[in-house]
């Protein structure tokens, strides 16, 4: 016999082990070790037969439910599962079990079970065996007490409920154990007096939160209806994630002795955090041990000894050489008594060495006795824990490494991607643009052309939502705040929708509320990039006939701060109840016949979370076939008295070509892709612009130096361009000696389009940055700025 092959190895490992098939038809036998077969008496197919057919035979009553629901998933979803469950022998009596399952799926679309049983019975009984010393011990501490030991467990770690009570406490409460819990086990607070409640709910909730320890003295209810005062000491303890709360309650009458006898039952749970407890006396100026914890050397005598001279030694043997000095200053008693004139207590953490390695410790003093200087001294040993929170911290470092250089990686490549994209899609839209203005076009050309035109810009609007989603993702989306008059605002809005608007045969109004103020502050483009969002939403799943209303109030004002709503109102198709719930999540639009306009899905949830940085909140409300109505509330600021504003921003959103007339004015022109280059010469030419153009920044500064000063009206820089960059052009423009310089207008025209390229450019010199493609509009616009017309 092969005593390491894989049978032998099954038949006398102790884990059961079942293997199932599980399809249509239900559980199928593979296989049951020998362990299954003994312990429970089945083979595998009577498990099958047993698991398709009633567990009840097989597992106890109260666990039923728990093992079949385990099963059912374990078939039907797959996954893994764990349960500590009493199960039946063969013999008839049940036993403690550890029933582990793990679903594998077959490459074939086959599941296959796998059961494992561990015997729990003797960890079972252990545990129990510990629960009944531990209540054999404190009932024999307080079997003839009016008082005892009172342990309460806390849901959430918060709200305590009662879980276990010694002898004492019935007699204490003129009651039966049962009573206690049927009345107070749920609601501990109940029982306490109203005018003491909420000084012992504070108390409390600070040490559950701090895991401290407390003293208190409140009234508390018994069975009778009758306050008694009763002494509350004692702590909060934390096992794992779980926080208890262990507490020796007395009635004031009864004598010290018994409340020093339950003290020392509260200190059974308490020491074992500690590894020394000692008594100090400051006036006799000697320390003497009380107890050692279950882990602790013993550094300090256990007779009464001299302090100092105590200190001295346990430093100069255990301490670490260059802390020797310090621990003998902090802890030398006179520089401990001054601490303690201030305060109730101190802390002092301190390494030592023991055992041929750095131990990490702290020491806890605190005032027993003011008058007659007792002191208690405590020593906790925090080295598993210290070593654990720098494992903690190195990893969590290494995480945030590897974060933040996934974060720039994402952000070099998102930057790349998008200039990369941009650059040919502007000549794709340029030159459609430069094309659909030709006079002889057929009707099929222009229609081909206006298709390319349309599916471009979309195209542009999705980079856009996607990098947009993606700054915000990465917390990088700035809100820049500044002082606005609320009638621009509303005024770009409704230029904008008004021409949509109009080009589908619809009615939109706008209402401003007499009590909206006239100047705000707050980012004046994220929010109207957001209105423009939702008020074109409602343009574009409106049909013609229909009614679009955008309403301005103020809603509620605190301190220096007002919250404005802006009400946006349609009588479109709507959304359905359905969909409601999912109207600002990314790349979702509600599918149906009537809804078969394009869009990226984004605008939506790029308008919640601007709103949400701006304090705020976006709801709808809507019907199918009845409309919609978008709710936007911002939280924006009042500017001071002396803040002035500055002259209109240029909207972000599509605008409408002005007939501007530059006559005849130079314009120099730095770019270096020819395609890009044809593009803007005929744009700017378009507007009588005589352009001068240059394949690269130093080619332009040479350019402009070589011409008499104020030729150029302006001059246009791409960014990225060879030999010199735009950025690197700008700067040496303004440091040339010239008078025109400091007043030249420098505009950057690029394709890099976050944030921080624009405040770059700004920041070099330039005076604005024009993202490409190129916005005609926008462009002439800027060009009107700078340039008299």
């Amino acid at each position: 016999m092969d005593i390491f092959s894989q049978d032998a190895l099954l038949r006398n490992v102790p884990v059961g082990l079942a293997v199932l098939k599980f399809d249509s038809e239900g559980y199928k036998p593979i296989y049951v070790s020998d362990v299954v077969t003994r312990r429970f008496g089945m083979t595998a197919q009577q498990l099958a037969d047993m698991l398709n057919n009633n567990i009840a035979g097989f597992v106890h009553p109260d666990n039923a439910d728990i093992v079949k629901l385990m099963f059912y998933k374990a078939g039907i979803t797959g996954g893994y599962f764990g349960e500590i469950v009493r199960l039946r022998l063969k013999e008839g009596t049940y036993t403690w079990t550890d029933l582990r399952i793990r679903t594998m799926n077959g490459t074939a679309g086959e599941k296959a079970v796998y059961v494992g049983f561990v015997n729990m019975e003797q960890q079972i009984a252990k545990e129990t065996r510990m629960e009944h010393f531990y209540e054999r011990l404190l009932n024999a501490m307080d079997a003839n007490a009016e008082g005892g030991v009172v342990v309460f467990g806390t849901k959430n770690n918060r709200e305590p409920f009662l879980s276990y009570v010694s002898a004492g406490i019935p007699r204490m409460f003129c009651g039966t154990e049962e009573e206690i819990f049927s009345r107070f086990g749920n609601n501990v607070y109940e029982a306490i007096h109203p005018a003491d409640r909420d000084n012992v709910v504070r108390i409390i909730e600070e040490n559950l939160r701090a895991i401290g320890k407390f003293d208190f003295t409140c009234r508390v209810l018994n069975i009778h209806n009758e306050y008694i005062l009763v002494h509350v000491t004692g702590a909060v303890e934390a096992l794992e994630s779980q926080r208890n709360i262990y507490a020796a309650c007395t009635k004031v009458s009864e004598d010290r002795e018994r409340q020093h006898l339950l003290q020392h039952v509260l200190d059974m749970f308490v020491r074992q955090q500690y590894q020394s407890i000692c008594l100090l006396d400051g006036e006799t100026k000697t320390i003497e041990v009380l107890s050692y914890g279950k882990n602790g050397e013993k550094i300090f005598p256990e007779r009464i000894a001299d302090y100092t001279q105590t200190l001295h030694n346990v430093v100069a043997k255990y301490g670490v050489e260059q802390d020797k000095k310090e621990i003998l200053e902090n802890l030398a008693l006179p520089n401990i008594l001054k601490k303690l004139a201030t305060q109730n207590e101190m802390e002092y953490y301190t390494r030592m060495a023991a055992y041929g390695q750095i131990l990490y410790k702290k020491v806890w003093i605190s005032w027993l006795d003011k008058t007659k200087k007792h002191i208690a001294f405590a020593i906790a040993d925090y080295t598993e824990s210290h070593v654990k929170e720098l494992s903690q911290q190195q990893t969590l470092l290494e995480a945030l490494k590897a974060s933040e250089q996934a974060n720039i990686a994402k952000s070099i490549f998102l930057s790349r991607m998008s200039h990369d994209i941009r650059t040919p899609l502007n000549a794709i839209i340029g030159f459609t643009e430069i094309a659909l203005a030709e006079e002889k076009l057929t009707g099929k050309m222009q229609d081909y052309l206006q298709k390319i035109d349309t599916s471009s810009h979309f195209l542009l609007a999705l980079i856009n939502d996607v990098l947009d989603m993606s700054r915000i993702e990465s917390g990088k989306y700035i809100l820049h705040e500044e002082t606005f008059a609320m009638q621009d605002l509303i005024n770009n809005v409704s230029t904008i929708i008004t021409d949509q608007a109009a080009t589908k045969g619809q009615h939109y109004t706008c209402d401003l509320s007499p009590e909206v103020l006239k100047n705000y502050k707050g980012d004046v483009l994220k929010l109207q990039q957001v209105l423009v969002n939702v008020l074109g939403n409602a343009v574009k799943f409106t049909k013609s006939g229909g009614h679009i209303k955008l309403i301005v109030k103020e809603k509620a004002s605190y301190n220096n701060f007002r919250i404005v709503t802006f009400l946006v109102q349609d009588d479109g198709i709507g959304m359905s109840k359905e969909f409601l719930p999912h109207a600002f999540d990314s790349f979702r639009r509600e599918a149906g016949e009537e809804n078969k306009s394009t869009g990226t899905g984004l605008g939506l949830a790029i308008c919640k979370n601007i709103v949400s940085l701006m304090h705020g909140n976006i709801t709808v409300q809507s019907e199918k076939g009845k409309g919609s109505e978008f709710s936007i509330e911002v939280q924006l600021e009042l500017p001071e008295q002396e803040e002035t504003i500055d002259k209109p921003k240029i909207c972000i959103s599509d605008m409408y070509v002005q007939n501007y007339n530059f006559g005849g004015k130079h314009i120099l022109l730095a770019e270096d892709q020819p395609l890009n280059q044809e593009i803007a010469k005929h744009l700017l030419e378009k507007v009588g612009l005589i352009v001068d153009v240059a394949d690269n920044g130093k080619i332009a500064c040479d350019k402009f130096a070589a011409s008499a000063e104020n030729y150029y009206s302006a001059v246009i820089l791409d960014i990225r361009m060879p030999v010199m960059d735009g950025l690197e052009a700008a700067r040496t423009i303004r440091e040339m000696q010239r008078s025109d310089v400091k007043d030249m207008p420098l505009i950057a025209m690029s394709a890099d389009a976050f944030e921080e390229d624009i405040s770059k450019s700004l920041s070099n010199g330039i005076n604005a940055h024009l993202i490409k493609p190129i916005n005609t509009a926008r462009l002439y616009a800027t060009l009107a700025e700078f340039i008299p017309l």
